[in-house]
């Protein structure tokens, strides 16, 4: 979903899961925001192995360990 300018051209119109500032903001405004980034990035995850995509793309979940 890149240009070739190397911009992501679905990022005004991505899902609201990868939209974590306003899906947190809608869906759990008490939730603690690291776990709500550790969540939203366990979804992010899982499409980009659901798709097939190369796995560069995957979030780094050490950043979320105690």
């Amino acid at each position: 979903m890149l240009s070739a300018d190397n911009l992501c051209e679905v990022y005004k119109s991505r899902p609201l899961i990868c939209n974590i500032e306003k899906s947190k903001e809608l869906l759990y405004p008490d939730k603690d925001m690291s776990k709500h980034y550790k969540d939203s990035a366990e979804i992010c995850n899982r499409f980009i192995k659901e798709d097939g995509m190369d796995e560069k793309y995957l979030i780094d979940m050490k950043q979320f360990e105690d």
